[in-house]
């Protein structure tokens, strides 16, 4: 199986991300596909998360880290996947957006892949020099922010970048004030 294009698709898209997802959208991915893909996604992410967490120097016997279950974490990655992909969604479409649901599916699953390519760097970084893998890790947190700010703008059709970050930035307080009121009115808390 070659990645080479598969990789050479992922830097086109981080140097170009507009460009690069549009050429990932004119390969006419089956709806059919769609799902087994952001299934495949989850699971590669899942193996990579241990993977890190193998090689971090945290002793897992010791109890330093409590890590979930390989099923815990990929529940949790993939209702994190798919709340956002609703969110760029919903939120994309109230404020003027054109993208369709499997527009945004795509979207989201294309950003994830990048990432996971982007984490197997950091992994190899870990394996031959340690400090490097953080300082990867903060890229690749602002990489992620930078790709999801221009992707959506690509795929909802916005005209400005900046307009659709500062969104983003408002929808995810909008987002965690609403679930801490939800969680609070349901009992859900730190009670000490």
């Amino acid at each position: 199986m070659n990645v080479k294009p598969l990789i050479d698709m992922a830097i086109f898209s981080i140097k170009r991300p507009r460009e690069g997802l549009r050429s990932v959208m004119n390969f006419d991915v089956p709806k059919s596909a769609l799902w087994p893909a952001m299934a495949l996604v989850i699971a590669v992410s899942v193996l990579l998360a241990y993977v890190t967490l193998l090689l971090s120097p945290v002793d897992l016997n010791a109890g330093q880290v409590i890590a979930p279950s390989p099923f815990a974490l990929a529940l949790i990655l993939g209702s994190s996947m798919m709340l956002t992909v609703l969110c760029i969604f919903w939120i994309g479409r109230v404020c003027g957006g054109t993208a369709s649901f499997d527009e945004v599916l795509l979207a989201v699953i294309w950003l994830q892949i990048i990432m996971i390519l982007l984490q197997g760097i950091q992994v190899l970084a870990a394996l031959v020099l340690p400090p490097l893998a953080d300082f990867l890790s903060i890229l690749a947190f602002v990489v992620m922010f930078w790709l999801m700010t221009q992707f959506i703008t690509e795929v909802h059709g916005f005209d400005s970048a900046a307009k659709v970050f500062f969104m983003m930035i408002a929808s995810m307080f909008g987002i965690v004030i609403g679930l801490t009121i939800i969680l609070t009115l349901i009992g859900v808390g730190g009670g000490i």
